[in-house]
């Protein structure tokens, strides 16, 4: 990111979720969920941090939302079938450790 991106985010699956910022560095642990279909999650990801952007959330928030949408996807047997609500309620206590 030292040369455009001012983030860098990079998923890994159920695993944990990276991103930086100059010398900023952020690590998140996603919940575990009951896997029912994970298609779709790394899109489900990226909508729900787009979400939380257009909303005027930071980007670590952004983040938080957006690993809320794969895990509500990964739940659910068709994919991107979201509740924004739902998204919303499973944000509050998550953070990330730097």
């Amino acid at each position: 990111n030292a040369h455009g991106a001012e983030w860098v985010v990079v998923t890994n699956g159920g695993n944990e979720v990276f991103a930086s910022r100059l010398e900023e560095r952020l690590r998140y642990q996603p919940p575990r969920v009951n896997v029912v279909n994970p298609i779709g999650c790394g899109d489900c990801f990226t909508a729900g941090l787009a979400w939380a952007l257009q909303r005027g959330e930071d980007m670590p928030a952004a983040i938080r939302a957006g690993i809320a949408a794969a895990a509500q996807n990964a739940e659910q047997l068709l994919p991107a079938r979201l509740d924004a609500k739902l998204v919303a309620l499973s944000l509050r206590g998550r953070t990330a450790e730097r």
